[in-house]
């Protein structure tokens, strides 16, 4: 019996029972009685930060995101309104088409238009017609172009 309990007190004490146990995925299962559970402002504070710089990323896609849709919400509106002109002066006589200067379109204040017209052959005239806006302090056009002939 003694020689029983020499064993099992050298067994207790050896190097291998000191190791730290392992899971079953070989990791090492680092458990002890005097840790305190919680969290140290450190980590706190990290977490916070990381939190922080990721809400103010989030929050400049949507300030780009809003911008872009208030861009393509212009856009189509300019190719509306000049495609609206554009069939005005198809639809009236060759003779009666002529420049119209840059001015505010009616109804809508946001918006200027004007129709250049230029004969680059006898009884053909080629007509432009641009819409202007402001977008980001920065004035942005769109144009459409077609030909009108006299026959």
């Amino acid at each position: 019996m003694t020689q029983l309990r020499r064993n099992w007190y050298s067994y207790r004490h050896c190097e291998a029972a000191k190791r730290p146990k392992q899971s079953l995925f070989g990791i090492a299962l680092l458990i002890s009685r005097t840790t305190k559970a919680g969290f140290t402002l450190l980590e706190i504070l990290l977490a916070l930060a990381l939190f922080g710089v990721g809400v103010v990323a989030i929050a400049g896609l949507f300030s780009f995101a809003l911008d872009s849709s208030l861009d393509a919400e212009y856009t189509e509106v300019a190719v509306v309104l000049a495609q609206a002109r554009m069939e005005e002066v198809r639809n009236i006589a060759y003779d009666s088409i002529v420049n119209e200067a840059k001015a505010q379109v009616t109804g809508f204040p946001l918006f200027q238009r004007e129709v250049a017209m230029t004969e680059p052959f006898t009884d053909l005239k080629l007509v432009t017609v641009t819409i202007y806006w402001q977008f980001k302090n920065k004035e942005v056009n769109e144009q459409l172009v077609t030909y009108v002939s006299k026959n």
